[in-house]
């Protein structure tokens, strides 16, 4: 967040008063009380977990992709894409988190073949099995790394690393990946 000092202190304020005596499931929003022309709020949800677990709003719905639902983070399913190793093969998917595994559908093809006549293909990758999760700003969106514990995680995915799987992601959904990402960043170090 950024602005001048004494905003963001009111900010604060507004936040330590809503936040005392809050419970599990409660819920608060703040918008037009910190700025009268808010077009967004700043949602907050108590939760058991290490993180707060960010709301889908009515004016974000363009983050959405048609036809997925959210994971219990409010998080879409996600849109990406990667290549093998020669740059032969491109494949496309969906990637959704809860806080178990993170969930990949996805399509493999390459320049000549139709990716909608070949079959989805799904892989789960339980939390557990992920060492490290890094995000780079990518010059054609965000590229997000999943390094995993052992082989098995990424076995029959088209990955040139064994134990790492780099995912390009649309630019357009660059905030939303950042949040994804300090979700299972949260998810991992609290461990199984």
């Amino acid at each position: 967040m950024y602005g001048p000092a004494d905003d963001l202190e009111r900010l604060a304020k507004l936040l330590e008063a809503r936040l005392a005596g809050m419970e599990e499931g409660d819920e608060f929003r703040i918008d037009t009380e910190y700025a009268a022309d808010a077009e967004y709020a700043l949602v907050v949800r108590m939760t058991s977990r290490a993180f707060s677990q960010p709301s889908r709003e009515p004016n974000n719905a363009g983050l959405k992709l048609p036809g997925t639902e959210e994971g219990p983070f409010g998080f879409p399913a996600l849109a990406f894409w990667f290549q093998d190793e020669d740059g032969d093969e491109e494949t496309v998917g969906l990637l959704r988190i809860t806080d178990e595994a993170v969930f990949i559908e996805y399509r493999m093809g390459d320049e000549d073949d139709d990716f909608l006549a070949r079959a989805v293909l799904e892989r789960e990758i339980p939390i557990a099995d992920i060492a490290s999760v890094t995000y780079k700003h990518g010059v054609f969106g965000p590229l997000v790394t999943l390094q995993t514990h052992h082989m098995k995680a990424l076995e029959d995915l088209p990955v040139t690393d064994r134990t790492q799987l780099t995912l390009r992601f649309k630019r357009r959904d660059r905030d939303v990946v950042e949040r994804m990402v300090a979700a299972m960043e949260s998810l991992i170090r609290e461990g199984p």
